[in-house]
């Protein structure tokens, strides 16, 4: 799966949605380039890659998203660690993330 991953980038923490896609945190998508926006990566359960979600922050490129995370009252918010300026972004998705089977 993870040779299909666009440009390569090193992947860190995963989460996953409701219908069995992987969310991978994708970091340096471009090799050793800050300037190059990394992102979350979204894989079906077959490995076809669906989507790649880039991060800018206050218009700048974010190229180490770290962890990741689905919560809120739906579960459609994901919230992402930015290792680069230790800030957490949140931003929804279309599918809410499965429940955990672990809660307290």
């Amino acid at each position: 799966m993870t040779a299909n991953i666009p440009r390569q980038g090193t992947l860190d923490s995963i989460a996953v949605d409701e219908k069995g896609n992987v969310y991978a945190a994708t970091m340096l998508p471009d090799g050793q380039d800050p300037k190059v926006a990394g992102g979350i990566t979204v894989i079906s359960p077959e490995g076809k890659i669906l989507e790649f979600i880039e991060l800018m922050v206050e218009g700048k490129p974010e190229p180490l998203p770290s962890n990741l995370c689905f919560g809120g009252p739906d579960r459609r918010t994901a919230f992402i660690t930015l290792a680069g300026t230790g800030r957490l972004v949140a931003c929804e998705m279309e599918i809410p993330g499965k429940p955990l089977h672990y809660n307290g």
